[in-house]
């Protein structure tokens, strides 16, 4: 169920709705404590161009900058069966990093590994939503992430 950091979608939501129900008013108090660890859940929304050859066979992994010189871990993005970075595609993330405050005036940075068949991906922006406070900021690459350009690209959270 969690691989890498990233949790199968459908597993998470099974697991969520047993845990703490499904809106149910006397689950709160459980819904509220899972919000209160070092750890906090975010969804990753990885949008890929719609131009030609956008998409990427590659390992994707991405890493919040903190303001202060903290970062959080690397966490990789994939969810086992699924062919993610297709060009024109929006992939959904469930992602558990170490929280240090506000996603506000954040950076987040992507690499690729530069592996597979179709290395290069052009890659439009990436949203995040922290699940416990509702926040949500994105940035905003749109640019290639390829072995002739780099495979490690930074953009500011907004």
């Amino acid at each position: 169920m969690l691989r890498n950091g990233v949790i199968d979608e459908e597993a998470y939501i099974q697991e969520y709705v047993l845990k703490f129900g499904n809106g149910d008013d006397g689950k709160a108090y459980e819904r509220a404590s899972f919000c209160q660890g070092r750890e906090a859940e975010y969804i990753v929304n990885v949008h890929t161009s719609d131009i030609y050859r956008a998409g990427t066979d590659s390992r994707i992994h991405m890493q919040i900058n903190w303001g202060g010189g903290t970062s959080s871990n690397w966490a990789r993005l994939d969810v086992s069966g699924r062919d993610d970075f297709e060009q024109g595609a929006v992939n959904d993330f469930y992602v558990f990093l170490r929280n240090n405050g506000s996603l506000a005036n954040t950076a987040l940075t992507i690499k690729s590994d530069g592996s597979g068949d179709k290395h290069g991906w052009h890659l439009d922006r990436v949203t995040i939503e922290d699940t416990c406070t509702g926040e949500v900021a994105t940035a905003r690459f749109n640019r290639w992430i390829s072995k002739s350009v780099g495979l490690i690209s930074t953009r500011r959270m907004r």
